[in-house]
């Protein structure tokens, strides 16, 4: 390649990039791939079956075989392997349900310009979902994202819960983490939290997982609710923070640590931001497709971390979730006498951070009982109360355990000084990327 032509083509992709997406959208809602057979087809015969103009769906098709997503061979056209396993609704990792969510979003980004001059959504997120049909296209878009991407999967085999018998899933929406974890955890019991019209939608897809006798549902709104049941084991936060305003998240992680057990830990999982809110790139601009729809926006490790000091949790742990996933874990516990949640070796990144004012435990068993065969906690002991010191600039996650070699040097993540104080109306129906 030119070297001298890489700028233009930077600029020109980002120009160009929202043409490739629309075709995706198009092409999806006519579910053009699903109608592609082994055999293939060509535009006339598709043209005939989808209703389409030959001549126009022909365009199309090119457009898909130049993006690979379609092969041609003469005049017919065919499925690729990523657009099977993907695309087409026979497909194992089908992520249809998703697209048409993420298509009905082209509208509101239209009016970005709107949003930067105003400050305030331009849609929220209570008018997002007109009907009952586009609210349960949209839970399992977030059921099947979680599956195709290997969210889910890789939390319930890489956390290990053993110790475990109560998972809170605040905001659970389609209920698919709780639904591997108790998979992997025999002994484990979940409740989903979440809004009544989300939940009809979950029954379902537990229906599905064969798991209705061991992830029951609660009907609240963590915004305005407190959280009933408990105490609990460990508690999932899946892709909510970012759909809040600072006030609402520290609310909600206060809720969080009043029904933990002690020795209980909270599990983030969200887009968690470089300290100055430019990495990662996808989160950066999820940040503006919050501003479009809600009164959040992605936040730093800093920002997340002295919310949950605050609140009283100690040990702030950050873990990287493995490629293809976007997004990272912030994990943290309530001080007890006992781990809970056996996090992977090696931690990623321990925040140490100032938290609030010791907060008296009442007396309580520790859940789990004596083990002297289980294998200690892999992050730190103890709570810690020296502010993080900045470190010259390296790779955003740090390898380090209880006992290890002198760290390397690693990104500072101090708290933000650009608080989003305004107090949050909108909120989403359940978590979210």
């Amino acid at each position: 390649m030119n070297r001298a032509a890489e700028p233009y083509l930077k600029v020109s992709q980002a120009v160009n990039g929202f043409a490739a997406s629309r075709v995706l959208h198009v092409a999806i809602e006519l579910d053009l791939f699903t109608s592609l057979t082994e055999d293939g087809k060509t535009a006339a015969q598709l043209s005939r079956l989808l209703g389409v103009h030959p001549g126009a769906i022909e365009l199309l098709l090119n457009a898909l075989t130049s993006m690979g997503l379609l092969r041609k061979e003469a005049e017919r056209f065919f499925a690729t392997p990523v657009s099977h396993t993907y695309l087409s609704r026979a497909g194992p990792k089908y992520l249809g349900h998703w697209i048409r969510h993420e298509a009905r979003g082209w509208e509101r980004w239209s009016r970005l310009l709107e949003a930067i001059r105003t400050g305030r959504p331009v849609q929220p997120a209570e008018q997002i979902y007109q009907t009952p049909a586009e609210l349960e296209e949209f839970i399992r878009g977030l059921h099947e994202l979680a599956l195709a991407r290997g969210d889910a999967r890789w939390l319930a085999r890489t956390i290990s819960l053993v110790r475990c018998r109560t998972l809170l899933d605040l905001g659970g929406g389609a209920g698919t983490y709780s639904s591997l974890f108790c998979r992997a955890n025999p002994q484990l019991e979940a409740t989903v939290v979440d809004l009544p019209e989300t939940l009809k939608v979950t029954r379902k897809i537990l229906r599905e997982f064969d798991l209705s006798g061991r992830v029951r549902m609660l009907e609240a709104d963590y915004r305005r609710d407190s959280i009933q049941g408990g105490p609990y084991d460990v508690a999932l936060l899946s892709n909510i923070l970012h759909a809040e305003a600072e006030p609402t998240n520290r609310q909600i992680l206060t809720h969080i640590f009043e029904v933990l057990n002690p020795g209980g830990t909270l599990i983030i999982k969200d887009h968690v931001m470089s300290a100055d809110h430019t990495e990662p790139a996808n989160g950066a601009l999820f940040a503006l497709e919050m501003l479009l729809s809600t009164r959040g926006r992605t936040y730093s490790f800093g920002e997340i971390s002295a919310w949950l000091a605050a609140a009283g949790f100690q040990d702030v742990t950050e873990l990287p979730m493995e490629s293809p996933s976007n997004v990272s874990l912030v994990a943290a516990t309530r001080p007890g006498k006992r781990a809970l949640v056996v996090l992977p070796r090696p931690a990623a990144k321990v925040e140490v951070a100032r938290p609030a004012e010791p907060r008296a435990e009442s007396p309580q068993a520790d859940p789990g009982g004596p083990d002297s065969s289980a294998p200690p906690p892999v992050r730190g002991r103890g709570p810690r109360t020296t502010p993080q010191r900045k470190r010259p600039p390296a790779p955003r996650h740090k390898s380090t355990t209880a006992k290890q070699a002198p760290a390397r040097p690693s990104r500072s993540r101090g708290a933000s000084s650009r608080p989003n104080s305004t107090s949050s109306k909108t909120r989403r129906s359940s978590n979210s990327r």
